[in-house]
């Protein structure tokens, strides 16, 4: 699945090139997108800062060591990339304004895949009896989804196989807290509790 959207606008200028310095203006919607520049024959992009920027035409071709058209990319962590070739710089007065859009909840499947397949690994983990490892697995698990019943109730599992019981009831606990409906952690809840009575 392509991660980032490339929307390719070609922006034109008709004006004549006069004596006073031309400006060009970057900016994004949200701010703090980078601003990466290439000339169109090169394929590396340097980076030039962050929304929003404002530079005299000739300062932008320092930046990239080139002339010319430029192609120009923003980016922002969480938002599709978007990309706008520029084929004059020193015409007019330029404002470029981005408005990045989500990458529509990937973000969240990666982190639904990594839970899941962690899990699936706590669970070999057990099956090896490497305990302490399982446990460290689901602490990160819970870091990242603190609210899942099912994590609580397996660290709740490896502490019973390791009799300990009233770190056992502990994550039971807060595994019927997320899910009330979740049976298994509450009938192992309510024998855990029994067999501290039992102990007293």
């Amino acid at each position: 699945m392509k991660l980032t959207l490339r929307i390719f606008l070609l922006i034109f200028f008709v004006a004549s090139c006069g004596s006073k310095s031309t400006y060009i203006t970057f900016e994004s919607i949200p701010n703090g997108a980078t601003v990466y520049v290439k000339p169109i024959d090169q394929l590396e992009y340097k980076d030039i800062g962050k929304t929003p920027l404002n530079f005299r035409a000739d300062e932008i071709e320092k930046k990239y060591e080139g002339s010319g058209p430029i192609q120009v990319q923003y980016r922002k962590d969480g938002y599709q990339s978007k990309n706008v070739m520029i084929t004059e710089l020193s015409a007019v007065d330029l404002k470029v304004k981005m408005e990045l859009m989500a990458e529509s909840g990937l973000e969240d499947q990666r982190k639904l895949n990594w839970v899941v397949d962690s899990l699936f690994e706590v669970k070999r983990l057990v099956s090896a009896k490497r305990y302490d490892d399982a446990v460290e697995l689901l602490k990160k698990v819970k870091a990242a989804v603190p609210q899942v019943s099912a994590v609580y109730e397996l660290e709740g599992g490896i502490y019973f196989i390791q009799n300990k019981l009233h770190a056992a009831l502990d994550s039971y606990t807060m595994s019927v807290r997320y899910n009330p409906k979740n049976m298994e952690s509450i009938r192992m809840k309510e024998f855990v509790e029994k067999k501290l009575k039992g102990r007293n």
